[in-house]
């Protein structure tokens, strides 16, 4: 009977350890939002931001700004000075994607995000990418041409949700 209630003291234990270590690697791991409340709070659509960048990108948290477009937009700066630009806007409901990634956009490529679709291609001579969620639209945008399709597609597959 001792043998059975220590055996039970020690599944319960060590099961509390697991749960405690599980919580704490979660929280470690998750990646706060970086868009400051006064700017979510003004729009009425899912904001996002990047969990990852390219190398010696950092997310500008002064280059936050909501228009009444409405449209917010934010920088990540990159050591050299250059810039990758997000934009994010609520879903147009009658906008055709298909056409505008057909003819909008030079040399699509498409793939589905946690998210929603998401296309990468070149509108205007830069490497430009889309991710279209049930509510809103972001669009993804570099100035310096060593910014990859590759890169900007990491960056559309790790944007998260600001709840």
């Amino acid at each position: 009977m001792a043998k059975r209630r220590s055996i039970f003291w020690a599944v319960v234990s060590a099961t509390a350890i697991i749960l405690v270590a599980s919580l704490l690697w979660w929280k470690l791991r998750a990646t706060p939002s970086p868009i400051p409340q006064n700017i979510s709070r003004k729009v009425d659509f899912t904001l996002f931001y990047p969990t990852k960048l390219p190398k010696s990108y950092n997310i500008d948290s002064s280059s936050f700004q909501a228009t009444s477009g409405p449209v917010v937009t934010y920088n990540a700066e990159g050591s050299q000075g250059h810039h990758i630009i997000f934009s994010i806007q609520p879903r147009p409901e009658t906008f055709n994607f298909e056409a505008f990634y057909a003819q909008g956009i030079v040399g699509t490529s498409k793939f589905t995000t946690d998210y929603g679709d998401a296309a990468i291609g070149a509108a205007n001579n830069k490497l430009m990418g889309s991710l279209t969620s049930d509510e809103s639209w972001v669009i993804v945008t570099a100035d310096n041409p060593s910014v990859t399709r590759a890169d900007l597609r990491t960056i559309l597959k790790n944007l998260r949700s600001k709840q």
